[in-house]
């Protein structure tokens, strides 16, 4: 099916590699993108995914440049994913308190900084693992009287990466915890001959991280 141009009916789309720009806090921020263009009135369309990269890259070069400028912060939480009610709900404060911070009416906290900062690595690395943790501290959870502290540092190690693609991630974690991950059965070692020597998470594991984490009762 011919892809029609929605700005002229159009049919005349070529590919080509083109310079988007996002203006933040006096900044231009800039990246050369696949796009379809009109050969008739020059109209350029780009994938969502690849525009979604863009902004997600834009952010953390703002975050680690600790730029706390309020159009910055509103960027920012937006390339989370977060509504601001959201947002305020996982810091403790009210959504009156984020949008003072995203309007320059009252300065940020290095604290929520860093947090969001730690939102836009997450979402590169494709975790979740800061927002589980702020959940966790909306509704604390009651531990028994004696506790085998191994067990919940191995579920949070199949937890925080246990959604993310392939086996990559196991080059975070120290050499220790996979051991002890693959001697109980979490971990499943696979040999491959391009990648080398990589793991797997098993069912047992999954359910193991479940059972201790209690996900399955989580709100």
């Amino acid at each position: 099916m011919a892809f029609l141009c929605i700005n002229c009916g159009n049919n005349r789309v070529k590919n080509t590699m083109t310079i988007v720009s996002r203006h933040i806090a006096g900044h231009e921020f800039q990246s050369t993108l696949p796009a379809r263009e009109c050969s008739s009135c020059g109209m350029k369309y780009y994938a969502s995914d690849d525009l979604a990269r863009f902004e997600l890259a834009t952010a953390i070069t703002i975050a680690n440049a600790a730029l706390q400028v309020p159009d910055a912060l509103k960027f920012m939480r937006k390339v989370t994913g977060l509504q601001a009610k959201q947002f305020a709900d996982l810091l403790g404060v009210r959504p009156e308190t984020v949008s003072r911070w995203e309007s320059g009416k009252t300065p940020v906290d290095r604290a929520t900084y860093a947090v969001l900062q730690q939102f836009l690595l997450d979402r590169l690395a494709g975790s979740s693992a800061t927002e589980k943790g702020l959940r966790v501290l909306m509704r604390p959870k009651r531990l028994q009287k004696r506790v085998i502290a191994e067990d919940v540092a191995l579920a949070k190690i199949l937890d925080r990466f246990g959604d993310r693609d392939g086996p990559r991630w196991m080059g975070d974690v120290e050499p220790y915890w996979i051991d002890r991950l693959v001697h109980r059965g979490f971990l499943k070692p696979l040999v491959r001959s391009v990648l080398g020597r990589n793991h797997d998470i098993t069912a047992a594991g999954r359910e193991f991280a479940d059972r201790v984490l209690n996900r399955r009762h989580a709100a």
